[in-house]
């Protein structure tokens, strides 16, 4: 089970209980966004595990990965490829066993996109968009990262996020759908969701926000669950959760 949350820079209680309910066996992994410094104390406080990306800690906050044994994953540095906004995102490859016996491997990718709410972020929407689907360009097709030289072949691509993506016209969503043109598909609206499930919620501003994108040869082996209960006035964020299985 993979789960995404945007948790708004606030780690409370109901954070924990949360990600105690979706982290039940090792294989599970919840992707947190927005985790300020001291989030990460208290992660540590409550002795969760936890993955990082491979990026000096600059940033306000970060997103990170939450796992029951950092073991079951290696954590790829390959954020030095991404033009900015580096703390925003992780890459993960987690082997598993397939029914017919043989151990395959899949990149699972953790993103809290730049939005352009404010004059002074537009400069790192742009690059960090441009450098990630350049990126993509080298990986998804050939299923590997020898580019990088990383001798290691992949099975399925998980792109699982907050991207900050809604309007059609805008520059992001245009780089939404070049990231899908170049061999992903967006699984809430595969598997015939409708796409104004709104995934934020903001006062009278409603949007979706957050998706799982997943490889275009391998989209029809996993569910997806949006949980709506994360965010309004019973919740403790302003986003829902994505929740993602393999059948």
């Amino acid at each position: 089970m993979i789960t995404s949350l945007n948790i708004n820079q606030n780690i409370n209680d109901k954070t924990f209980e949360f990600i105690q309910e979706h982290l039940k066996c090792e294989n599970d992994i919840v992707f947190l966004h927005e985790v300020p410094k001291d989030g990460l104390k208290k992660l540590e406080h409550n002795n969760l595990q936890y993955l990082e990306p491979y990026y000096p800690n600059t940033a306000h906050f970060k997103t990170v990965a939450i796992v029951k044994n950092k073991n079951c994953f290696e954590n790829m540095e390959l954020q030095p490829f991404i033009l900015s906004q580096k703390n925003r995102i992780i890459f993960l490859l987690q082997s598993r066993t397939t029914k017919k016996q043989e151990i395959v491997t899949d990149l699972i990718i953790g993103i809290h996109a730049p939005a352009s709410n404010h004059p002074y972020q537009d400069s790192s929407v742009i690059p960090f968009w441009t450098s990630f689907i350049d990126m993509m360009k080298h990986i998804v097709p050939y299923k590997c990262l020898n580019f990088y030289g990383i001798n290691k072949k992949i099975q399925d691509i998980v792109i699982i996020d907050d991207l900050n993506v809604y309007a059609p016209g805008t520059e992001r969503k245009r780089f939404f759908n070049r990231l899908l043109s170049i061999g992903m598909v967006d699984l809430w609206i595969e598997h015939n969701n409708p796409n104004h499930h709104y995934t934020y919620e903001n006062g009278k501003n409603c949007a979706r926000l957050d998706y799982a994108l997943i490889s275009d040869d391998s989209w029809n082996s996993y569910n997806i669950n949006i949980v709506d209960d994360t965010r309004g006035n019973n919740g403790f964020t302003d986003h829902s959760a994505l929740i993602i299985e393999r059948k």
